[in-house]
């Protein structure tokens, strides 16, 4: 055996059939009796028997010679089909057998996603079990109570909405209407009349065309039967608001991003006074969450707005 390896280029020569019958013989006898080469080829069976369809070729064909008659010529023989097959197999083989290099792996980098501000406003809510009225509500109410002490027709009248902001631009006014009477509605925003009804025989109307949003409105019956104003004109008179544009924009992203977290609905409606819808997305989430104990006293609590 010689003492040289061989290098992958000469395996490679070999598998291609570039070396000359003598050096071919060496470098498969090489191979087999070369642990260290033979891990380089891998597969030596099938070399032996790509040498053994070569050899069998030569003895049928005779030995090629140089031109003059010597042995071994230096140019490129025709290896068989077969052999040629074989040894390229032998080289694909070492290829894709030999230890690959192994990029290493990133360290994985896990992404805490910051909360938001609705994040923030649900669990302080959630803390504190509460959510706070907003002074919309205060300012709206203003005298409300009083007026109901003071004025019983009006209290039994139960104007609503009354100290509240409203999330429709044509919300329904409802009242407790006597029997066989007939009223007109008229609603002020801004110190301006922006609607009026024709007579209306039950207790309910709702205004045709749409209000403005986030002005102060209030509003008046007129009995038709004897011409009373309920509440007088002189006493405070049932006011609401109807929800301004940024925080129906909140509430919208919100009902579009997280349609199905009514919580944080609820939270939104609440934190901008609108205490019917608030009430119904926290009904809905504690029908859907029975074990919450926080939500239900957040819940009891907006009742008594």
């Amino acid at each position: 055996m010689s003492d040289v390896h061989l290098t992958i280029d000469r395996i490679g020569e070999l598998r291609r059939g570039e070396l000359s019958a003598t050096a071919a013989r060496a470098a498969i006898a090489h191979l087999e009796d070369c642990a260290e080469c033979r891990e380089k080829a891998l597969r030596t069976t099938e070399i032996r028997q790509a040498l053994e369809m070569f050899d069998e070729e030569l003895r049928g064909a005779g030995s090629p010679t140089r031109p003059g008659g010597s042995e071994d010529p230096p140019y490129v023989f025709a290896i068989p089909l077969a052999a040629a097959a074989a040894i390229a197999i032998i080289g694909l083989a070492w290829w894709f057998g030999r230890p690959q290099a192994v990029a290493p792996t990133p360290p994985r980098t896990i992404r805490v996603k910051p909360l938001t501000e609705w994040d923030r406003l649900a669990a302080d809510v959630r803390r504190n079990r509460t959510i706070p009225m907003p002074a919309v509500i205060k300012e709206l109410r203003g005298e409300l109570d009083k007026l109901r002490g003071e004025h019983p027709d009006a209290l039994e009248l139960d104007m609503q909405p009354a100290g509240a902001v409203v999330a429709s631009r044509q919300p329904e006014l409802t009242w407790r209407a006597a029997p066989r009477e007939r009223y007109t509605v008229t609603i002020e925003c801004g110190n301006a009349v922006a609607a009026q009804s024709r007579p209306v025989a039950g207790g309910s109307w709702t205004p045709p065309n749409p209000l403005p949003r986030g002005e102060n409105c209030v509003w008046a019956l007129e009995r038709l039967g004897d011409h009373t104003i309920l509440p007088p004109p002189t006493e405070p008179q049932p006011a609401f608001r109807v929800l301004d544009e940024p925080a129906l924009a909140d509430i919208q992203a919100a009902e579009k991003q997280r349609p199905d977290d009514d919580f944080l609905i609820a939270v939104l409606y609440g934190r901008a006074g609108v205490r019917k819808e608030a009430e119904e997305h926290l009904r809905k989430y504690v029908a859907s969450h029975p074990a919450d104990d926080a939500a239900k006293s957040i819940l009891h609590d907006l009742k008594g707005w």
